[in-house]
Protein backbone atom coordinates (compact mmCIF):
# COMPACT_ATOMS: atom_id res chain seq x y z
CA UNK A 1 0.00 0.00 0.00
CA UNK A 2 1.26 3.29 -0.50
CA UNK A 3 1.58 6.17 2.23
CA UNK A 4 -0.82 9.16 3.00
CA UNK A 5 -0.62 11.79 0.38
CA UNK A 6 -1.42 15.19 0.38
CA UNK A 7 -5.68 14.99 0.46
CA UNK A 8 -5.33 16.79 -3.33
CA UNK A 9 -2.99 14.12 -4.22
CA UNK A 10 -4.72 11.45 -2.56
CA UNK A 11 -7.65 12.36 -4.48
CA UNK A 12 -6.33 12.57 -8.06
CA UNK A 13 -4.41 9.46 -7.32
CA UNK A 14 -7.34 7.82 -6.44
CA UNK A 15 -9.76 8.53 -9.10
CA UNK A 16 -6.75 7.38 -11.85
CA UNK A 17 -6.71 4.24 -10.12
CA UNK A 18 -10.78 3.39 -10.67
CA UNK A 19 -10.59 4.58 -14.07
CA UNK A 20 -7.26 2.01 -14.65
CA UNK A 21 -9.72 -1.00 -12.88
CA UNK A 22 -12.70 0.03 -14.89
CA UNK A 23 -10.60 0.30 -18.21
CA UNK A 24 -8.47 -2.91 -17.79
CA UNK A 25 -11.03 -5.05 -16.98
CA UNK A 26 -13.65 -4.14 -19.85
CA UNK A 27 -16.82 -4.99 -17.45
CA UNK A 28 -16.54 -4.46 -13.57
CA UNK A 29 -18.44 -3.58 -10.18
CA UNK A 30 -17.88 -1.25 -7.40
CA UNK A 31 -16.86 -3.67 -5.20
CA UNK A 32 -14.60 -5.17 -7.56
CA UNK A 33 -12.81 -1.81 -7.71
CA UNK A 34 -12.75 -1.40 -4.22
CA UNK A 35 -11.16 -4.97 -3.79
CA UNK A 36 -8.82 -3.73 -6.49
CA UNK A 37 -7.34 -1.03 -5.41
CA UNK A 38 -7.33 -0.73 -1.93
CA UNK A 39 -10.30 2.06 -1.71
CA UNK A 40 -13.00 1.95 0.54
CA UNK A 41 -16.36 1.58 -1.15
CA UNK A 42 -17.57 5.10 -0.20
CA UNK A 43 -14.75 6.41 -1.70
CA UNK A 44 -15.20 4.16 -4.91
CA UNK A 45 -18.81 5.27 -5.14
CA UNK A 46 -18.11 8.77 -4.94
CA UNK A 47 -15.37 8.82 -7.68
CA UNK A 48 -17.89 6.23 -9.63
CA UNK A 49 -20.40 8.81 -9.39
CA UNK A 50 -18.41 11.99 -10.87
CA UNK A 51 -17.63 9.80 -13.79
CA UNK A 52 -20.75 8.94 -14.78
CA UNK A 53 -21.94 12.41 -14.28
CA UNK A 54 -18.54 13.83 -16.32
CA UNK A 55 -19.61 11.61 -19.19
CA UNK A 56 -16.54 8.86 -18.98
CA UNK A 57 -18.09 5.92 -17.27
CA UNK A 58 -21.44 4.17 -17.81
CA UNK A 59 -23.21 1.43 -16.11
CA UNK A 60 -23.92 -1.32 -18.45
CA UNK A 61 -26.32 -4.09 -16.44
CA UNK A 62 -26.00 -6.80 -13.69
CA UNK A 63 -23.49 -9.35 -13.92
CA UNK A 64 -24.62 -12.81 -14.24
CA UNK A 65 -23.86 -16.15 -12.47
CA UNK A 66 -23.07 -14.83 -9.15
CA UNK A 67 -25.32 -15.89 -6.18
CA UNK A 68 -27.45 -13.42 -4.42
CA UNK A 69 -28.77 -10.06 -6.30
CA UNK A 70 -26.15 -9.27 -9.49
CA UNK A 71 -24.18 -6.05 -8.59
CA UNK A 72 -24.24 -3.69 -11.70
CA UNK A 73 -21.16 -3.31 -13.73
CA UNK A 74 -19.14 -0.49 -14.99
CA UNK A 75 -17.47 0.44 -18.47
CA UNK A 76 -15.49 2.77 -19.96
CA UNK A 77 -17.97 5.13 -22.07
CA UNK A 78 -15.86 5.31 -25.26
CA UNK A 79 -18.35 8.00 -26.75
CA UNK A 80 -17.65 10.49 -24.15
CA UNK A 81 -15.11 12.23 -24.94
CA UNK A 82 -12.43 12.42 -27.91
CA UNK A 83 -8.71 13.63 -28.05
CA UNK A 84 -6.58 14.54 -30.87
CA UNK A 85 -3.21 13.09 -30.94
CA UNK A 86 -0.22 14.85 -33.44
CA UNK A 87 3.12 13.60 -33.93
CA UNK A 88 5.58 15.79 -35.43
CA UNK A 89 8.78 14.38 -36.62
CA UNK A 90 11.71 14.89 -38.78
CA UNK A 91 10.22 14.29 -42.44
CA UNK A 92 5.99 15.21 -41.65
CA UNK A 93 3.66 14.63 -38.74
CA UNK A 94 0.53 12.83 -38.49
CA UNK A 95 -2.16 13.37 -36.57
CA UNK A 96 -5.44 11.01 -35.12
CA UNK A 97 -8.54 11.48 -32.86
CA UNK A 98 -9.46 8.69 -30.55
CA UNK A 99 -12.29 7.98 -28.21
CA UNK A 100 -12.45 7.09 -24.74
CA UNK A 101 -11.68 3.28 -25.83
CA UNK A 102 -8.38 3.89 -28.42
CA UNK A 103 -10.65 3.41 -31.36
CA UNK A 104 -8.96 5.46 -33.93
CA UNK A 105 -11.75 7.30 -35.59
CA UNK A 106 -9.90 9.69 -38.16
CA UNK A 107 -5.95 9.85 -39.29
CA UNK A 108 -4.07 11.93 -41.71
CA UNK A 109 -0.55 12.33 -42.43
CA UNK A 110 1.63 15.23 -43.96
CA UNK A 111 4.85 14.83 -45.28
CA UNK A 112 7.35 17.47 -44.55
CA UNK A 113 11.29 16.71 -44.94
CA UNK A 114 13.31 18.89 -42.41
CA UNK A 115 10.85 20.92 -41.20
CA UNK A 116 11.67 24.80 -39.39
CA UNK A 117 9.99 25.34 -36.54
CA UNK A 118 7.67 27.81 -38.69
CA UNK A 119 6.25 24.91 -41.37
CA UNK A 120 5.81 22.49 -38.37
CA UNK A 121 3.51 24.98 -36.31
CA UNK A 122 1.55 25.74 -39.89
CA UNK A 123 1.07 22.21 -40.56
CA UNK A 124 -0.01 21.14 -37.02
CA UNK A 125 -2.25 24.01 -36.85
CA UNK A 126 -3.91 23.11 -40.52
CA UNK A 127 -4.02 18.85 -39.35
CA UNK A 128 -5.87 19.95 -36.20
CA UNK A 129 -8.40 21.57 -38.41
CA UNK A 130 -8.59 19.16 -41.08
CA UNK A 131 -9.00 16.15 -38.44
CA UNK A 132 -11.72 18.55 -36.59
CA UNK A 133 -13.48 18.73 -40.22
CA UNK A 134 -13.32 14.98 -41.17
CA UNK A 135 -14.77 13.70 -38.17
CA UNK A 136 -17.28 16.44 -37.10
CA UNK A 137 -16.48 16.25 -33.53
CA UNK A 138 -18.03 18.82 -31.47
CA UNK A 139 -15.90 20.74 -29.87
CA UNK A 140 -17.54 20.26 -26.54
CA UNK A 141 -16.50 16.60 -26.57
CA UNK A 142 -12.85 16.92 -26.79
CA UNK A 143 -10.72 16.60 -24.04
CA UNK A 144 -7.78 18.36 -25.54
CA UNK A 145 -4.60 17.75 -27.88
CA UNK A 146 -1.36 16.00 -27.37
CA UNK A 147 1.68 17.00 -29.22
CA UNK A 148 4.66 14.31 -29.46
CA UNK A 149 8.22 15.15 -31.00
CA UNK A 150 11.32 14.36 -31.21
CA UNK A 151 13.59 15.17 -28.15
CA UNK A 152 15.10 16.30 -25.71
CA UNK A 153 12.17 18.48 -24.73
CA UNK A 154 10.98 19.99 -21.80
CA UNK A 155 7.81 18.96 -21.11
CA UNK A 156 7.09 21.71 -18.34
CA UNK A 157 7.66 24.55 -19.96
CA UNK A 158 7.03 22.93 -23.73
CA UNK A 159 9.92 23.52 -25.38
CA UNK A 160 11.68 21.86 -27.76
CA UNK A 161 15.43 22.00 -26.68
CA UNK A 162 18.55 21.83 -29.16
CA UNK A 163 17.35 17.85 -30.81
CA UNK A 164 20.14 15.90 -32.39
CA UNK A 165 19.73 16.03 -36.77
CA UNK A 166 17.60 19.47 -37.04
CA UNK A 167 18.87 22.90 -37.08
CA UNK A 168 16.34 25.93 -36.22
CA UNK A 169 15.19 24.16 -33.41
CA UNK A 170 16.97 25.48 -30.38
CA UNK A 171 14.92 26.29 -27.27
CA UNK A 172 11.17 26.67 -29.79
CA UNK A 173 7.98 27.13 -26.85
CA UNK A 174 5.94 24.44 -29.46
CA UNK A 175 3.65 23.84 -26.94
CA UNK A 176 2.33 27.23 -26.16
CA UNK A 177 2.29 28.37 -29.83
CA UNK A 178 0.18 25.25 -31.15
CA UNK A 179 -2.27 25.85 -28.48
CA UNK A 180 -2.27 29.79 -29.60
CA UNK A 181 -3.11 28.62 -32.87
CA UNK A 182 -5.89 25.96 -32.09
CA UNK A 183 -7.59 27.73 -29.30
CA UNK A 184 -7.22 24.50 -26.86
CA UNK A 185 -5.40 22.74 -23.90
CA UNK A 186 -2.07 21.25 -25.72
CA UNK A 187 -0.29 18.62 -23.57
CA UNK A 188 3.36 17.75 -24.76
CA UNK A 189 5.65 15.00 -24.58
CA UNK A 190 8.58 13.07 -25.96
CA UNK A 191 7.85 10.97 -29.03
CA UNK A 192 9.22 7.71 -27.98
CA UNK A 193 7.75 8.18 -24.34
CA UNK A 194 4.17 8.38 -26.11
CA UNK A 195 4.85 5.53 -28.49
CA UNK A 196 5.57 3.44 -25.28
CA UNK A 197 2.09 4.61 -23.58
CA UNK A 198 0.28 3.46 -26.37
CA UNK A 199 1.86 0.18 -26.20
CA UNK A 200 0.71 0.19 -22.49
CA UNK A 201 -2.40 1.35 -23.33
CA UNK A 202 -3.51 -0.45 -26.21
CA UNK A 203 -1.38 -2.72 -27.16
CA UNK A 204 0.76 -5.87 -26.29
CA UNK A 205 2.41 -3.69 -23.34
CA UNK A 206 -1.22 -4.15 -21.17
CA UNK A 207 0.38 -7.82 -20.66
CA UNK A 208 3.46 -7.12 -18.58
CA UNK A 209 4.23 -4.56 -15.94
CA UNK A 210 7.62 -4.09 -16.40
CA UNK A 211 9.04 -3.92 -19.78
CA UNK A 212 11.59 -1.46 -22.12
CA UNK A 213 10.29 -0.19 -25.21
CA UNK A 214 12.18 0.50 -27.90
CA UNK A 215 11.32 2.85 -30.93
CA UNK A 216 13.21 2.59 -34.30
CA UNK A 217 12.42 5.66 -36.15
CA UNK A 218 14.71 8.39 -37.62
CA UNK A 219 16.70 8.45 -34.38
CA UNK A 220 16.21 5.76 -31.81
CA UNK A 221 14.14 6.25 -28.37
CA UNK A 222 12.62 4.09 -25.38
CA UNK A 223 10.31 3.99 -22.53
CA UNK A 224 10.38 2.59 -19.66
CA UNK A 225 7.57 1.25 -17.28
CA UNK A 226 8.76 0.00 -13.84
CA UNK A 227 5.66 -1.60 -11.85
CA UNK A 228 2.59 -0.73 -14.42
CA UNK A 229 3.98 2.96 -14.23
CA UNK A 230 5.56 5.14 -16.74
CA UNK A 231 9.20 6.39 -15.41
CA UNK A 232 10.12 9.85 -16.73
CA UNK A 233 13.20 10.77 -14.68
CA UNK A 234 14.39 14.09 -13.06
CA UNK A 235 13.94 15.70 -16.49
CA UNK A 236 11.05 13.37 -17.61
CA UNK A 237 13.14 12.67 -20.31
CA UNK A 238 13.97 9.25 -19.39
CA UNK A 239 14.36 6.72 -22.25
CA UNK A 240 16.63 8.01 -24.39
CA UNK A 241 18.32 5.03 -25.59
CA UNK A 242 19.49 6.21 -28.41
CA UNK A 243 21.64 8.44 -26.61
CA UNK A 244 24.01 5.34 -24.44
CA UNK A 245 27.10 5.48 -25.73
CA UNK A 246 28.18 1.74 -27.27
CA UNK A 247 31.39 2.75 -29.01
CA UNK A 248 33.16 5.52 -27.12
CA UNK A 249 35.52 6.26 -30.02
CA UNK A 250 32.51 5.70 -32.48
CA UNK A 251 30.88 8.21 -35.05
CA UNK A 252 29.96 11.30 -34.29
CA UNK A 253 26.41 12.08 -32.76
CA UNK A 254 24.25 15.10 -33.62
CA UNK A 255 24.20 15.31 -29.48
CA UNK A 256 27.65 16.18 -29.66
CA UNK A 257 28.78 12.81 -27.99
CA UNK A 258 30.85 10.33 -29.87
CA UNK A 259 29.51 5.99 -30.80
CA UNK A 260 26.01 6.86 -29.79
CA UNK A 261 23.57 4.04 -30.28
CA UNK A 262 21.33 5.77 -32.70
CA UNK A 263 24.15 6.36 -35.08
CA UNK A 264 24.27 2.70 -35.18
CA UNK A 265 21.02 1.59 -35.22
CA UNK A 266 18.28 4.41 -36.87
CA UNK A 267 16.83 5.05 -40.12
CA UNK A 268 19.04 7.92 -40.35
CA UNK A 269 22.13 5.37 -39.80
CA UNK A 270 20.38 2.91 -42.39
CA UNK A 271 19.96 5.57 -44.99
CA UNK A 272 23.12 7.05 -44.44
CA UNK A 273 25.16 3.60 -45.09
CA UNK A 274 22.80 2.17 -47.53
CA UNK A 275 21.26 5.53 -49.16
CA UNK A 276 18.12 7.51 -48.94
CA UNK A 277 15.96 5.27 -50.74
CA UNK A 278 16.03 2.94 -48.26
CA UNK A 279 13.71 5.63 -45.67
CA UNK A 280 10.81 4.32 -48.06
CA UNK A 281 9.43 1.85 -45.41
CA UNK A 282 7.41 -0.12 -48.47
CA UNK A 283 10.79 -0.83 -49.91
CA UNK A 284 12.32 -1.85 -47.13
CA UNK A 285 9.66 -4.24 -45.81
CA UNK A 286 9.70 -6.30 -49.32
CA UNK A 287 13.85 -6.45 -49.05
CA UNK A 288 13.42 -8.14 -46.00
CA UNK A 289 10.71 -10.31 -46.94
CA UNK A 290 12.79 -11.12 -49.72
CA UNK A 291 16.14 -11.60 -47.62
CA UNK A 292 18.11 -8.63 -49.79
CA UNK A 293 21.13 -9.15 -48.23
CA UNK A 294 22.88 -5.91 -48.26
CA UNK A 295 19.65 -5.31 -46.08
CA UNK A 296 19.91 -8.12 -43.86
CA UNK A 297 23.62 -7.39 -43.50
CA UNK A 298 22.57 -4.07 -41.78
CA UNK A 299 19.91 -5.14 -39.54
CA UNK A 300 21.71 -7.81 -38.28
CA UNK A 301 24.96 -5.14 -37.60
CA UNK A 302 22.17 -2.91 -35.96
CA UNK A 303 20.71 -5.54 -33.96
CA UNK A 304 24.64 -6.49 -31.94
CA UNK A 305 24.86 -2.71 -31.45
CA UNK A 306 21.08 -2.59 -29.85
CA UNK A 307 21.96 -5.94 -28.14
CA UNK A 308 24.46 -4.05 -26.08
CA UNK A 309 22.54 -1.22 -24.88
CA UNK A 310 19.19 -3.38 -24.10
CA UNK A 311 21.07 -6.52 -22.04
CA UNK A 312 22.29 -3.40 -19.93
CA UNK A 313 19.34 -1.91 -19.26
CA UNK A 314 17.36 -4.93 -18.71
CA UNK A 315 20.03 -6.39 -16.14
CA UNK A 316 19.80 -3.04 -14.57
CA UNK A 317 15.61 -2.68 -14.33
CA UNK A 318 15.17 -6.59 -14.20
CA UNK A 319 12.30 -6.18 -16.51
CA UNK A 320 10.36 -9.11 -17.92
CA UNK A 321 10.10 -7.81 -21.84
CA UNK A 322 11.92 -5.86 -24.47
CA UNK A 323 9.27 -4.88 -27.39
CA UNK A 324 9.90 -3.31 -29.89
CA UNK A 325 7.85 -0.82 -31.84
CA UNK A 326 8.21 2.52 -34.68
CA UNK A 327 8.21 3.71 -38.09
CA UNK A 328 9.43 0.13 -39.39
CA UNK A 329 6.53 -2.20 -41.08
CA UNK A 330 6.29 -5.17 -38.85
CA UNK A 331 8.40 -7.74 -41.10
CA UNK A 332 11.57 -5.35 -40.78
CA UNK A 333 10.83 -4.53 -36.17
CA UNK A 334 10.40 -8.88 -36.57
CA UNK A 335 14.19 -9.07 -37.59
CA UNK A 336 15.33 -6.50 -35.53
CA UNK A 337 13.57 -8.12 -32.64
CA UNK A 338 14.69 -11.40 -33.43
CA UNK A 339 18.36 -10.38 -34.40
CA UNK A 340 18.67 -8.63 -31.29
CA UNK A 341 17.89 -11.52 -29.10
CA UNK A 342 20.15 -13.96 -30.95
CA UNK A 343 23.21 -11.46 -30.23
CA UNK A 344 21.75 -10.98 -26.54
CA UNK A 345 20.13 -14.25 -25.10
CA UNK A 346 23.81 -15.15 -23.50
CA UNK A 347 24.13 -11.89 -21.91
CA UNK A 348 21.60 -11.53 -19.47
CA UNK A 349 22.30 -12.01 -15.90
CA UNK A 350 19.21 -14.20 -15.07
CA UNK A 351 20.17 -16.38 -18.03
CA UNK A 352 18.46 -17.70 -21.13
CA UNK A 353 15.77 -19.28 -19.15
CA UNK A 354 14.41 -16.35 -17.65
CA UNK A 355 15.43 -13.76 -19.40
CA UNK A 356 12.92 -10.83 -20.75
CA UNK A 357 11.08 -11.63 -23.80
CA UNK A 358 11.87 -9.84 -26.96
CA UNK A 359 8.19 -9.17 -28.38
CA UNK A 360 7.34 -7.04 -31.22
CA UNK A 361 4.51 -3.77 -30.58
CA UNK A 362 2.69 -1.91 -32.54
CA UNK A 363 4.18 -0.27 -36.07
CA UNK A 364 3.76 2.42 -37.85
CA UNK A 365 3.61 6.14 -38.14
CA UNK A 366 0.46 6.36 -36.43
CA UNK A 367 1.92 4.79 -33.01
CA UNK A 368 3.19 8.01 -31.39
CA UNK A 369 0.08 9.97 -32.43
CA UNK A 370 -2.16 7.06 -30.14
CA UNK A 371 0.24 7.76 -27.38
CA UNK A 372 0.03 11.56 -28.06
CA UNK A 373 -3.87 11.11 -28.11
CA UNK A 374 -3.52 9.67 -24.48
CA UNK A 375 -1.89 12.68 -22.66
CA UNK A 376 -5.19 14.28 -22.23
CA UNK A 377 -7.05 11.46 -20.95
CA UNK A 378 -4.04 11.07 -18.81
CA UNK A 379 -4.36 14.65 -17.31
CA UNK A 380 -8.40 14.17 -17.22
CA UNK A 381 -8.09 11.30 -15.22
CA UNK A 382 -5.47 12.85 -13.07
CA UNK A 383 -2.25 10.69 -13.17
CA UNK A 384 -0.05 11.90 -10.86
CA UNK A 385 3.24 12.29 -14.01
CA UNK A 386 1.10 13.59 -16.21
CA UNK A 387 2.48 16.80 -18.02
CA UNK A 388 1.82 20.05 -17.69
CA UNK A 389 -0.52 21.72 -19.76
CA UNK A 390 -1.38 25.07 -21.37
CA UNK A 391 -5.22 25.91 -20.39
CA UNK A 392 -7.37 28.47 -23.22
CA UNK A 393 -9.78 30.67 -20.89
CA UNK A 394 -12.80 28.72 -21.80
CA UNK A 395 -14.55 26.85 -19.47
CA UNK A 396 -16.81 24.76 -21.06
CA UNK A 397 -14.81 21.95 -22.31
CA UNK A 398 -15.24 18.29 -20.59
CA UNK A 399 -11.70 18.82 -18.81
CA UNK A 400 -12.87 21.92 -17.36
CA UNK A 401 -15.97 20.09 -16.45
CA UNK A 402 -14.19 17.49 -14.65
CA UNK A 403 -11.92 19.63 -13.06
CA UNK A 404 -14.10 21.28 -11.49
CA UNK A 405 -15.98 17.91 -10.34
CA UNK A 406 -12.48 16.89 -8.98
CA UNK A 407 -12.15 19.98 -6.48
CA UNK A 408 -15.46 18.33 -4.96
CA UNK A 409 -14.48 14.91 -4.77
CA UNK A 410 -13.90 13.53 -1.33
CA UNK A 411 -10.18 12.07 -1.23
CA UNK A 412 -11.39 8.46 1.55
CA UNK A 413 -9.16 5.31 1.84
CA UNK A 414 -5.04 4.76 0.70
CA UNK A 415 -4.76 3.32 -2.50
CA UNK A 416 -2.98 0.49 -3.57
CA UNK A 417 0.11 0.56 -5.39
CA UNK A 418 -1.00 -0.92 -9.07
CA UNK A 419 -4.21 -2.48 -10.56
CA UNK A 420 -4.52 -5.88 -12.41
CA UNK A 421 -6.99 -7.12 -14.43
CA UNK A 422 -9.29 -10.09 -13.27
Amino acid sequence: MLGIMPARNTRDFNRRLVLQAIRMNERIARADIARLTGLTAPAVSNIVGDLIADGFVQEIGRASGRAGQPAIELSIKSDGACTIGLHLDHDGCTGVVVDLSGQVLAAQERPMPSPSPETALSALTGLFHALIEETGVPLSRLLGVGLVTFGPIDTAYGVVRRPPLTSGWEDVPLRRQLSNAVGYPVYFDNNATAAASAEHWYGIGRTYRDFLYVSFGHGLGGGVFTDGRLHRGAARNAGELGHVIVEPEGLPCGCGAHGCLETRASLFALKRDLGDEWGDMDRLAAAVVEGEPRVMAWLDGAAGWLAQAVVSAANLLDTQAIIFGGRPPEPVLQVVAQRTEAHARSRFLRGDATGPRFLVGQSGARVPALGAAILPIYDAFALASAPRVTMPADNKTPLRRMARRRRRTPGAGTAASGIRAR
